[in-house]
């Protein structure tokens, strides 16, 4: 299994910094899938969405880590802000609140793990729908 782990500094550009290791990393490691673009771009989304979440809530370590299943990519953000995960309720007007509703709807499964020391493990999984060779492998969402 392939995997990769990036540590962040608990700063606003570390969202960029998430989205462009997401893009960078997932595009080498599916380039021969006719999924790709797809799957890159919504782990990106879904990454930005989570270390967003990690800062929000007051985070001073946090980490993404990527890893390529057989029929799905994982995406994963540590931090050891205190609290719970809910999604929001926003209102049509709220400008903010938005995140795991985008996360939810991106992936094909969304949800926390707490970790030793406080710290929690937001992670989502998107499928794959192809393989390779163009086979299907998995269900959509």
């Amino acid at each position: 299994m392939w995997q990769v782990v990036k540590p962040l500094r608990p700063h606003p550009l570390s969202v960029g910094q998430a989205r462009n290791f997401c893009t960078r990393r997932l595009t080498s490691v599916l380039d021969d899938r006719s999924d790709a673009p797809a799957v890159v771009a919504d782990a990106a989304t879904i990454a930005s969405e989570l270390v967003t979440n990690a800062l929000t809530a007051g985070s001073t370590a946090i980490s993404l880590s990527l890893a390529l299943r057989p029929d799905s990519v994982y995406i994963e953000v540590e931090d050891d802000a205190e609290g719970t995960v809910q999604p929001a309720n926003p209102g049509p007007t709220d400008p903010r609140g938005r995140g795991l509703l985008v996360v939810a709807a991106l992936s094909r499964e969304w949800g926390v793990c707490s970790a030793e020391g406080g710290a929690k493990h937001v992670w989502a999984e998107i499928p794959l729908m192809s393989s390779p060779d163009g086979t299907a492998t998995g269900q959509g969402r």
